[in-house]
């Protein structure tokens, strides 16, 4: 078992003397103190393929996946792309400050590249796009709905009562019921034919045919 140990030591070192880092595998799980090491390394210049590269570091398709899930991570890395732009612009300056007629045409292919990979990795600095503050929350809009019934007594006079959400408490607000209104000669008519209808006595009356006037106050229809 002692061999055994001893065998695995020399492995891991040989691994790590080669550049192959643990056998235990990269990191996958978000880590905050790899993240910050990512950070810290893009901020220094150093190109994310370079990082990932690194043995100790994951590897670029989980550093792809944490910038999809974690906001944090993915905020730190828009800002140190950000310092990178920064960096590339003030190596611009110097390549072109050191500039002479003899390194004109080369000095100003290496301008546009700068110019370019600043405009990518800064664009709101460097690039076309301007920087925006944040988009305010549009403004809530509160809409009352009153809902209207019908009321009916036993005359059958009618009138409307409305009701509204109070915008504070939410709660149902009965406003003031409209006037009571009589029902048309047609309701009367189809009211008092229907009371015939529901009296026996003056359903035999109409089939013998007697047009005798009914005791209702209201008069025969």
């Amino acid at each position: 078992m002692a061999q055994r140990g001893l065998f695995r030591r020399a492995i891991e070192a040989a691994r790590i003397e080669a550049g192959r880092g643990s056998a235990i595998g990269r990191p996958c799980g978000y880590c905050r103190e790899t993240a910050e090491a990512i950070f810290v390394r893009l901020c220094g210049g150093e190109a994310l393929s370079a990082i990932c590269r690194d043995p100790q570091m994951p590897a670029a398709s989980t550093v792809y996946a944490w910038l999809a899930r974690e906001p944090q991570f993915a905020e730190a890395y828009r800002l140190a792309r950000e310092v990178q732009a920064d960096a590339l612009a003030a190596e611009g300056w110097e390549l072109a400050k050191a500039a002479t007629p003899d390194t004109a045409f080369l000095a100003k292919v290496r301008l546009e590249h700068l110019r370019w990979y600043a405009a990518k990795l800064g664009p709101r600095t460097w690039g076309g796009l301007k920087a925006t503050s944040p988009a305010e929350p549009p403004e809530m809009t509160v809409m009352c709905m009153r809902r209207f019934s019908l009321e009916v007594d036993a005359r059958g006079w009618k009138r409307v009562v409305s009701w509204y959400p109070d915008p504070e408490t939410r709660t149902p607000v009965m406003e003031e019921p409209g006037p009571w209104i009589p029902p048309s000669d047609g309701e009367a008519t189809a009211r008092r034919l229907k009371a015939l209808e529901e009296d026996p006595e003056a359903a035999e009356r109409r089939r013998a045919g007697w047009n005798a006037a009914p005791s209702d106050p209201e008069g025969w229809t």
